[in-house]
C-alpha cells in the first residue's frame, strides 16, 4: 500500500492525473511487466483522487494545499462537475 501512495504523486507529476489509491495499484501492476511487441495494455481507473484529500495529507503524500493545487490543475477534472 505504501507504494500506492508514492505512485499517486508520481502519476500527477508525470501525467497530470489526480488518481485514487486503487487506481495507483492498477497503474503499478500495469508497469510491473515489460510490454513487448505490438500490443496494448489497458488499465481502468475507476475513480479519481478527489475524495482522498485528508488521507493523502495524513499519509504525507501531499499537503492539503498541494492537493488543492493538484485538484485545480488536474487535466481530467471537469470544471462543471466540481
Amino acid at each position: 500500500m505504501m507504494r500506492a501512495f508514492s505512485v499517486v504523486k508520481d502519476v500527477f507529476a508525470k501525467d497530470g492525473l489526480l488518481i485514487s489509491l486503487s487506481s495507483a495499484v492498477v497503474y503499478t501492476c500495469m508497469k510491473k511487466y515489460p510490454i513487448e511487441g505490438d500490443v496494448y495494455v489497458v488499465g481502468i481507473f475507476t475513480n479519481n483522487g478527489r475524495k482522498f484529500k485528508s488521507v493523502y495529507a495524513f499519509q504525507n503524500v501531499m499537503t492539503e494545499e498541494e492537493f488543492d493545487n493538484c485538484f485545480k490543475d488536474a487535466k481530467h477534472m471537469s470544471e462543471l462537475a466540481y
